[in-house]
């Protein structure tokens, strides 16, 4: 069997940057995160926008409706932060949740934080290789 594939954050593409200064003052107002953020983007994604954020030692991966998005369930913040709310409990594999943003004043969208897992994460046909 060849080798899996396991996502890696790139930088971030052309027209997906987060206001750094925003996220920043609501990370530390409600994380109390330390030290300057730095973002990567997991860009291998389908619908909704990945990112992995890192502060010192701190490391969490964010996720957003792409820019320009008129909502939908497909791009529904709300409904991922509480599936993986109830899922993480009982199975550990899933990421922690850590904070929902309803508020789209923030990045221009509702946005959730969850713990980073690194791991293979399961694309197209990678799923069918298991």
């Amino acid at each position: 069997m060849s080798q899996l594939p396991i996502d890696s954050p790139q930088p971030v593409r052309a027209g997906e940057e987060l206001d750094l200064r925003a996220l920043s003052a609501y990370l530390q107002r409600h994380l109390q995160l330390q030290g300057e953020v730095q973002v990567m983007q997991y860009a291998s994604g389908y619908s909704n926008l990945t990112y992995l954020l890192q502060a010192g030692e701190q490391a969490w991966v964010l996720r957003r409706p792409p820019f320009g998005s008129e909502g939908g369930s497909a791009h529904d913040m709300q409904r991922e932060y509480t599936i993986l709310t109830r899922l993480y409990p009982t199975f550990r594999k899933v990421p922690r949740p850590i904070h929902y943003c309803a508020d789209p004043s923030v990045l221009g969208a509702p946005f959730y934080v969850m713990e980073r897992v690194q791991g293979l994460i399961l694309r197209g046909k990678t799923a069918h290789r298991l």
